[in-house]
C-alpha cells in the first residue's frame, strides 16, 4: 500500500470547512438558533456602522478635505451676555471682512465664502420657495470641485452688481429640468429676476453650514455674492469661511493672521478668529451620539455571543463520545481544537450574511428615522460596510468558539469509551454561570441607559412650550417680490389673506406673525431703553418679532398686564409694544415696565405683558422677547397661525388655496400643525431613544434565553442529583428552588455588577438628558426590577422540570 501523503494547509482547511458543513446540517434547531441570534447582534451593529462610516469615516467629497479649514469670527464680549454666550465663537463673516481678509492673507492657498438666502422659482405650475446657496467665484477652486457641464462661477461675477448667473444641483437639474444638458445658456427666474444657468455642479455636492443657524447646503440652485446688493454691508455677517492651507502652514499659524486681518482697527476684545479643521467641524456634534449607539449595539452583539457560546458548549457535551472517539483512531487534539473554532468561524460567517440581510432593512429604516444628519443620504450597505460584519462575524466566531475549545483541553475525553457509552462530566463547569452574570451586567448597562433616555424624552415632551400647540396650525407664505411696493399694500393683502383663511369652515381664529417658535432663528438685535443708559460692556439684546392683531389671542399666550395688540395700532397709532415676562424681570426688575419707551428703530411704547414662550426647542430657556404690531414694518413675508375647531389636517390643503384665492402667484413654503413643529425639534432626543430602548428590550430577551437555556442545562445535568434527593423526601418546591438559585444567584450578581457599572458609563451620557440626573434611583430601580423578574421567571420554566423527575425511574437507569 502507497503511503498516504499528508494533506496541505488549503486543503486541511478545506477539508475543516466541509466537515463543519456537514456537522451543522445534522444539527438545524442548534444552527438555526445561533445564526439567528447572531444576525441579530451584527445586524444592528452593522446597521449603525453604516451610519458611523457614511456620515464620520467617509472622507469629505472634496480635494485633499485634511488641507481644508473652517473660519469663524468670536466677540468675546458676548460671552457675558447670557442670550448670545452660545455662539460667540461662531459668528459669520461680513462681506467687508472678507474682503479685507481675502486680499491680506498668506497662509491659505485661497479663502471662499457661502451662504443661503430664500428666493422664489417661478416657471412651474406653481410658485416655489426654495433655499438658493450664495457663493464667492472662489468657492468650487477652494473646495476643489468642478461642474460636470459648463462653468462656475468668475471672479468678477461675486462683486455688487454682477451679472445675473447661476449654477444648479445635480438633484435640480436632473429632477426639474430632466437633466437636459442644452439647459445651459438659458435661463430661469427667481424673485421675478432672470439668471442665466452657467453650470451644473456634481452629484451629491453640498456645503454644510454650521453655529446656530446652519443648514445641510444641499441647495438646488447657487447664485454669486453679488447677486444680492443687501448682504454685503458691514452690520450683514452672513457668510460661512472656508479656507485651503497652504503647504507647511498649521492651523495656528493661519490663525494668528486671520485674526489679525478680520480685527481690523478693532481690539482683540472686540473681535477675533477661530479656526477647525473642516473634517472636525463637520462631525462636532454627531460624534458621541453616534459612537454612544455603536457601543449599544457592540454590548448586544456581546450578549448574542455569550448565548451561542452557551448553546455550542451544550451541544459540545452531547458530542464529548465523537471527540474521544477520533482521538480514539489517531486525531490530534490541536486538530480538534481547530475543527471546533472552524465551526463557530463558519456560524459567525453565515451569521453575518443574516446580520447583513437585517442591517438591508435596518439601514433604511434608520434613515427614515433619523434627524436631519449631513451626509445621510450617502448612508448604506457598500463595501467597508459589508467587511466590517463579516469581520464582526469572523470575531464572534472565534469568541464564543473559545468556551467548546477551553473545555477540550480542560476535559478528560478518553474516559467517554468506558462501556460504549457517554458518561457524564460530573464536574461542574462555571463557564454558563459567568456568562450569565456578565449578560445580565450589559442588558443592566442598556436598560439603564434607555431608561434614562425614556425619562429624558418624556421630560422633554412635557414641558409647556407657553403657547397651544393642539388644535393650531401655520402657513408660511411670501408676496411676489416687487408686486406690493409699499407697506399699506403688502398690510392691506395679508388682512384679505387673514380673512380668507378665516372663511374656511372649521377655523375658529387666524392671526399672523414674522417669526413663529420653533421655525427658524431667533433673530436677536439690540435695543436701548429711553432714559437708561446702555449697560457696561455690551448692550442689551432681545427676540424681536411683528405681528398681526389676535396673535395672543389665536395662540393662547396668557395676557399677565396691560393689554394685547389692536386692529387700532395702526399709523401714528403703531408704535406699541408688548413684551414677554422674561424680558420684563430682566430688564426692569422690581418695577412695572407698563409705559417704558424702548428704543428699537422707533420708539415704542410697552403697552403689555405676556407669558414667555419657547421659541427655538422645548429644553432651551425663555428668551427676552418683543412683539410690535405689522403694520409698522410690513415685510413681504408673514406666517399666518390657524386655530382650528380639532385637528388641523385635513383642513391644510383649503388653508393653502385660501392664500391663493388674494394670490396665486404667491408661494406657500409650508402648511402644517403645530404639534409637527414641536415634534421635529426633538427628532435628536427620539432617535436616540427608540434605538436604545430596541437594544435594550433585545438585550433582555437574549438575556432571559440564556437563563432559560443554562437553567434546563443544569436540571439536565442534574438529574440523577435530583432523583435521590426526591427518593430520599425532598419535596418537589425545594428541587425547584435548588435548579433555580443556580442560575438566580450569578443572574443577581449580574444585575448588580451592571447597575454600577451604569452609574459610571451613563455619566457620559449626561448631556443627552433633559430633566433627570444620570443615576437616577426610579430608572435604576426599574431596570433592576424587569431584570430579575426576567431571570426568575426564565429560570423557573425549566426548574419545574425539577419537581417532575421520577426517583424509581432514575435509579433503575443507574
Amino acid at each position: 500500500m502507497a503511503p498516504r501523503i499528508p494533506a496541505t494547509g488549503a486543503e486541511s482547511v478545506v477539508h475543516d470547512i466541509r466537515f463543519a458543513l456537514r456537522t451543522l446540517r445534522r444539527r438545524p434547531l442548534f444552527t438555526a438558533i445561533a445564526v439567528g441570534t447572531l444576525g441579530l447582534g451584527i445586524g444592528a451593529s452593522t446597521a449603525i456602522f453604516s451610519v458611523v462610516e457614511g456620515v464620520l469615516l467617509r472622507p469629505l467629497p472634496y480635494a485633499s478635505p485634511g488641507e481644508l479649514v473652517q473660519v469663524w469670527e468670536t466677540f468675546p464680549e458676548w460671552r457675558a451676555n447670557p442670550q448670545l454666550a452660545s455662539g460667540w465663537d461662531q459668528v459669520w463673516l461680513a462681506w467687508p471682512d472678507y474682503e479685507r481678509w481675502r486680499d491680506g492673507q498668506t497662509a491659505f492657498e485661497d479663502v471662499a465664502i457661502y451662504g443661503s438666502t430664500g428666493m422664489t422659482l417661478t416657471g412651474g405650475d406653481t410658485p416655489e420657495r426654495i433655499l438658493v446657496g450664495r457663493a464667492s467665484a472662489s468657492l468650487l477652486p477652494v473646495l476643489g470641485v468642478r461642474p460636470i457641464l459648463g462653468r462656475g462661477f468668475l471672479p468678477g461675477e461675486d462683486g455688487r452688481n454682477a451679472e445675473r448667473v447661476a449654477m444648479l444641483g445635480y438633484a435640480a437639474w436632473r429632477d426639474r429640468f430632466g437633466a437636459d444638458p442644452e439647459l445651459l445658456g438659458r435661463a430661469i427666474t427667481l424673485n421675478d429676476e432672470l439668471f442665466t444657468v452657467v453650470g451644473i455642479l456634481p452629484q451629491g455636492f453640498r456645503v454644510r453650514g454650521f453655529g446656530p443657524f446652519g443648514d445641510s447646503g444641499d441647495y438646488p440652485v447657487w447664485i454669486p455674492l453679488g447677486a444680492d446688493n443687501a448682504r454685503l454691508t458691514a452690520n450683514s455677517h452672513s457668510y460661512e469661511a472656508v479656507a485651503r492651507l497652504r503647504p507647511g502652514i498649521t492651523v495656528a499659524q493661519a490663525q494668528v493672521e486671520t485674526e489679525t486681518l478680520l480685527r481690523g482697527d478693532r481690539s482683540p476684545d472686540e473681535v477675533g478668529a477661530r479656526l477647525e479643521l473642516r473634517d472636525e467641524a463637520e462631525d462636532a456634534g454627531l460624534r458621541g451620539p453616534l459612537y454612544l449607539l455603536q457601543a449599544a449595539a457592540l454590548v448586544l452583539l456581546l450578549i448574542a455571543c455569550g448565548n451561542v457560546a452557551m448553546l455550542s458548549l451544550g451541544e459540545f457535551s452531547g458530542r464529548r463520545h465523537e471527540m474521544a472517539t477520533r482521538m480514539a483512531v489517531g486525531a490530534g487534539g490541536g486538530r480538534l481544537i481547530r475543527q471546533l473554532l472552524s465551526e463557530s468561524v463558519l456560524l459567525g460567517v453565515v451569521g453575518s450574511a443574516v446580520g447583513v440581510a437585517l442591517a438591508l432593512i435596518g439601514t433604511r429604516t434608520l434613515v427614515g428615522l433619523a434627524p436631519p444628519i449631513p451626509r445621510l443620504d450617502q448612508v448604506g450597505v457598500n463595501g467597508p460596510v459589508l467587511l466590517f460584519a463579516v469581520c464582526v462575524g469572523a470575531a464572534s466566531g472565534l469568541l464564543f468558539g473559545m468556551a467548546p475549545s477551553w473545555h477540550f483541553l480542560r476535559g478528560k475525553i478518553h474516559p467517554s469509551l468506558q462501556a460504549g457509552r457517554r458518561v457524564e462530566e460530573h464536574r461542574r463547569s462555571l463557564f454558563p454561570f459567568g456568562v450569565i452574570s456578565v449578560e445580565t451586567a450589559l442588558t443592566a448597562l442598556l436598560l439603564v441607559s434607555g431608561g434614562l433616555l425614556v425619562r429624558s424624552l418624556t421630560n422633554l415632551l412635557a414641558v409647556d412650550p407657553g403657547f397651544q400647540q393642539e388644535s393650531t396650525a401655520h402657513v408660511s407664505m411670501r408676496l411676489p417680490r416687487g408686486r406690493y411696493t409699499g407697506p399699506e399694500q403688502r398690510l392691506a393683502v395679508f388682512h384679505q389673506m387673514a380673512a380668507e383663511i378665516s372663511a374656511v369652515p372649521g377655523v375658529k381664529a387666524v392671526s399672523g406673525t414674522s417669526r413663529l417658535p420653533f421655525l427658524g432663528f431667533p433673530n436677536l438685535l439690540s435695543f436701548g431703553i429711553e432714559g437708561r443708559p446702555d449697560p457696561e460692556g455690551g448692550s442689551r439684546h432681545t427676540s424681536s418679532r411683528s405681528v398681526l392683531p389676535g396673535y395672543f389671542e389665536t395662540l393662547k399666550i396668557p395676557i399677565l398686564a396691560g393689554r394685547t395688540l389692536t386692529d387700532a395700532d395702526r399709523g401714528e397709532m403703531a408704535s406699541v409694544a408688548v413684551i414677554s415676562e422674561s424680558m420684563a424681570r430682566r430688564f426692569w426688575p422690581g418695577e412695572s415696565a407698563l409705559g417704558a419707551r424702548i428704543l428699537f428703530g422707533d420708539t415704542l411704547t410697552v403697552v403689555g405683558i405676556v407669558g414667555d414662550v419657547r421659541h427655538e426647542s422645548m429644553d432651551a430657556e425663555f428668551l427676552p422677547t418683543l412683539y410690535y404690531p405689522l403694520a409698522l414694518d410690513p415685510g413681504s413675508r408673514l406666517i399666518f397661525v390657524v386655530r382650528t375647531e380639532g385637528d388641523p389636517t385635513p383642513l391644510l390643503p383649503q388653508l393653502r388655496q385660501a392664500v391663493w384665492a388674494v394670490d396665486a402667484d404667491a408661494p406657500v413654503t409650508r402648511v402644517a400643525s403645530l404639534s409637527s413643529l414641536i415634534a421635529r425639534s426633538a427628532r435628536d432626543e427620539r432617535f436616540r431613544t427608540v434605538l436604545m430602548m430596541t437594544f435594550g428590550l433585545c438585550a433582555t430577551l437574549l438575556a432571559g434565553a440564556g437563563v432559560f437555556g443554562v437553567t434546563s442545562r443544569v436540571v439536565a445535568h442534574r438529574r440523577r442529583e435530583l432523583g435521590i434527593r426526591m427518593a430520599l423526601g425532598a419535596r418537589g418546591t425545594e428541587l425547584v428552588r435548588l435548579a433555580l438559585g443556580t442560575t438566580v444567584k450569578p443572574g443577581t450578581v449580574g444585575i448588580g455588577v451592571g447597575l454600577l457599572g451604569a452609574v459610571w458609563a451613563t455619566r457620559l451620557m449626561a448631556r443627552f438628558l433633559f430633566g433627570v440626573e444620570s443615576w437616577d434611583p426610579a430608572t435604576y430601580a426599574c431596570a433592576a426590577m424587569i431584570l430579575l423578574g426576567l431571570t426568575l421567571l426564565a429560570g423557573y420554566l425549566p426548574a419545574r422540570r425539577a419537581a417532575q423527575v421520577d426517583p424509581v425511574r432514575v435509579l433503575r437507569e443507574e
